[in-house]
């Protein structure tokens, strides 16, 4: 049902909820945001220190908290009231309009071919996200994360002559682990953070971009390029 509403309503409707998100706080005092941050900073140490019976009673606060002070929003309160409306009119569409089933004779792909489709890493919202840690079949990298920690380690894996991993990240650390003989180009942006690579000094960023290329003397060596983009976090490149 979902796939029936166009990115154009959903953009409209997201675009109005920011506008009144924007009116709300200029026409408040701003105890709004305050409360939004506290209890953000609150999930985001609660879930570094998860392991912890403090980690989780503090993630737990702060989730709770953070639902009910955007709760108290009205950008939010119309975006939950849009979407419920979006839903009742397709799904009175779907009864005037119901889905017409055509037989397909086409063979099904064998579920081991399924199974390639699937990639290394998943976009996830909250939470760590890695690479497996036994040796595993190279698939391009392309997802986007929320908070967390991210870590790929690319020397369980044989990668072909051009790879690429592609992160947008919000909050947390992304680590990357590069064998000795592969290049690797890196395109970093971010707000806010540190940037650790071979050989160099902890670099930081504040709304900046860099890009670095590392330097081998096999010209045919296998290239890895990099792309990040980390709101609020750092981005480590190691070898091993």
């Amino acid at each position: 049902m979902l796939s029936r509403i166009s990115t154009t309503t959903i953009n409209t409707v997201g675009l109005i909820a920011v506008i009144l998100l924007a009116i709300e706080l200029l026409f408040t005092d701003g105890g709004i945001i305050f409360s939004l941050l506290f209890f953000a900073v609150l999930l985001f140490l609660g879930k570094k220190f998860m392991k912890r019976t403090l980690g989780k009673v503090v993630f737990w606060i702060g989730a709770v908290g953070l639902g009910l002070s955007a709760l108290s929003t009205i950008s939010v309160r119309f975006a939950i009231v849009a979407f419920l409306v979006l839903l009742l009119i397709q799904n009175h569409k779907k009864r005037e309009q119901p889905d017409e089933l055509v037989p397909s004779f086409l063979t099904e792909k064998p579920d081991r071919q399924r199974e390639a489709e699937r990639p290394l890493l998943k976009n996830r919202f909250l939470g760590k996200e890695k690479t497996l840690e036994q040796p595993y079949g190279w698939k391009h990298i392309n997802i986007t994360g929320g908070v967390g920690d991210r870590i790929i380690d690319t020397t369980n894996t044989v990668l072909p002559e051009e790879a690429v991993i592609v992160i947008r990240h919000g909050m947390g650390k992304v680590t990357i682990y590069v064998p000795y003989e592969v290049k690797f180009s890196l395109y970093h942006s971010t707000v806010f953070g540190h940037v650790f690579l071979p050989g160099m000094e902890k670099e930081r960023l504040f709304n900046k971009s860099m890009i670095y290329h590392s330097e081998e003397e096999e010209p045919e060596a296998v290239h890895l390029q990099i792309f990040t983009s980390i709101l609020s976090g750092d981005l480590e490149v190691k070898r091993r």
